[in-house]
């Protein structure tokens, strides 16, 4: 589990919340990848805080977390081909594009196309 994974030090897990209101508004996720010093960013938001930075806020002040207590060179996150809203929030948060590959979404129980972007912290 996922949890397990950040007690293991191989993950930052954390909940997005609302300062005014104390709602909870998303998740954010940065773990260990398959690869040796990548890291894997994902993210999500309820569908009413979309397109009001939240997001934006959360991945730019994670990618540096994760960087120094994870110690990962390199982060990267990926959505499907469709999803230009989080392109944008990666782009903003100073993500680059890493390529395209399929991915399987067990949701769907298929593999999907997705767009991934890396981050690489400036030395």
């Amino acid at each position: 589990m996922l949890q397990d994974r950040a007690m293991l030090q191989e993950a930052l897990l954390y909940v997005i919340v609302d300062r005014s209101t104390e709602q909870t508004m998303g998740s954010i996720c940065i773990q260990r990848g398959d690869l040796p010093g990548r890291g894997e960013l994902s993210y999500w938001l309820g569908e009413r805080y979309q397109g009001r930075g939240y997001a934006r806020e959360a991945v730019s002040t994670m990618l540096p977390l994760a960087t120094k207590h994870l110690n990962l060179p390199l982060i990267e996150a990926g959505a499907q081909i469709e999803n230009a809203n989080s392109f944008a929030v990666m782009v903003r948060c100073g993500m680059v594009p890493g390529g395209e590959r399929l991915v399987y979404a067990p949701t769907r129980a298929r593999n999907e196309l997705c767009r991934f972007y890396e981050w690489v912290p400036s030395t």
